[in-house]
Formats: C-alpha cells, structure tokens, sequence
C-alpha cells in the first residue's frame, strides 16, 4: 500500500467543518452508483470475453445474470444524476472550501479520508 501523501494543515480540521452534509450524501450516493454500474459493468464483461472466443469459468455468472439493457440504461441514468447532484453541492460550497477540496482531490489518492 502506497503512503498518503496529504499535508494536514490546521485549515483541514476547519474546512472539513464547513464541508456540508448535503454534499456529503451527494458524494455517498455517487459512490454508491459508481460501484452499482461497475458491477455490471464487470459481469457484462465476462460475457464480452466469452463472445470473443475466452471460455466459461466454472465459477462465472449464469447467462441469466447478463444485465438487460433496462439495468444498463437505469445505472448509467443514476450514476449521471448523482454525479450531477454531486457537482450542484460542490458549486453550492464557499469558494475557499470548494477550492481547497477539489485541490485535495486532485491530489490524493484517497481523498475519502476526510469524510471517514
């Protein structure tokens, strides 16, 4: 595992406080909607590779389990509306705070630490 490069300063404790709920949950649910379309997502893949020649895995997903395109559709709708609920909460926080956390995020790996 690879050291976290932040730099605590005695703003973070500060900035954090200003860090609203609102965009915290917006946040959550993105997570939460990314790894729902990156889910099927993998399971779409390994019907890809069974297409295109890789052979089935004994412990692989029945065909069954193959989104439909409603799924797909459905998934990609809620991790785009959450990304936009996210994105009006960061525009929604003080200059100084949206500037401080996008710079933190641009510059971690695991920017989630501030929320944990």
């Amino acid at each position: 595992m690879k050291a976290r490069k932040h730099h605590k300063t005695t703003a973070e404790p500060e900035m954090v406080r200003l860090v609203p709920p609102t965009f915290r949950a917006a946040l959550d649910e993105v997570a939460l909607a990314s790894s729902e379309a990156h889910d099927l997502a993998e399971v779409l893949n390994y019907f890809v590779l069974q297409l295109c020649g890789a052979p089935a895995e004994p412990e692989g997903p029945p065909i069954e389990r193959c989104p439909q395109p409603a799924q797909v559709r459905r998934a990609l709708e809620r991790r785009d509306n959450a990304l936009k609920k996210a994105r009006a909460e960061l525009d929604r926080l003080p200059e100084e705070v949206r500037e401080w956390l996008v710079g933190v995020v641009a510059e971690e790996e695991d920017p989630w630490w501030l929320f944990r």
